[in-house]
């Protein structure tokens, strides 16, 4: 008798531990490629030549896997990221910083600005841009648009060693973003990882000279 409860509960245990096997090998089947969004610690003023050490959010990106990434600040504007797949030719890590202060001659800062530093290897790969555009989406709030200045004047810039440009014009040829003001939304994309900040832009325009 006391063989055949033995006997029982080997039994018993195989299927259970079978059962769990099972289970993993379903899990890990179902478990996408697509990189996960991950917080890291990041120094922002070694950002440039060091090791991460403060709070940041970062993405893998590998060659053959898509993968996103969103910021939202404080006030609620989002910025998400798609990276479509071969945007890298190696993994390599992108880590987004965020900025609440900056300036550009001749413009209005709206408080909202990102960094996207690429690492590879743990080294900042300086010489890498994006291999494939990057789609980018702003969602932002009506109030941060700078008071005495429209909707339509606020766009997104990239910080050059000298000015900042249009975000679209990192792309050869540039390409345009597509604003949508009853969504208060940007869409585009952009070609390199580089400093990123929405501004308010005075437009002078010429006047019309009519003649009779």
């Amino acid at each position: 008798m006391r063989t055949r409860i033995v006997g029982l509960a080997i039994a018993l245990a195989v299927l259970f531990l079978l059962s769990i096997l099972t289970t993993f090998q379903i899990a890990t089947a179902m478990t996408p490629t697509t990189p996960h969004i991950r917080i890291q610690k990041q120094d922002r003023n070694e950002l440039r030549g060091g090791e991460p050490t403060t709070f940041m959010i970062s993405v893998t990106l590998h060659p053959s896997d898509s993968a996103s990434l969103v910021y939202m600040n404080a006030d609620g504007t989002l910025a998400q990221l798609n990276f479509p797949p071969h945007t890298t030719d190696v993994t390599r890590t992108i880590y987004l910083i965020t900025e609440t202060s900056t300036s550009a001659p001749g413009m209005v800062f709206t408080g909202y600005a990102f960094g996207l530093i690429p690492f590879r290897n743990g080294v900042i790969d300086k010489q890498y841009r994006f291999l494939r555009p990057v789609s980018v989406t702003i969602e932002y709030r009506d109030d941060i648009v700078p008071i005495g200045m429209s909707e339509i004047q606020i766009e997104l810039y990239h910080s050059t060693t000298s000015q900042w440009i249009r975000a679209g014009d990192t792309c050869n040829p540039p390409l345009a973003f597509q604003q949508d003001t009853d969504l208060n939304t940007m869409t585009g994309f952009i070609c390199a990882p580089a400093y990123y900040g929405i501004f308010g832009a005075h437009r002078h325009y010429l006047p019309s000279v009519w003649k009779s």
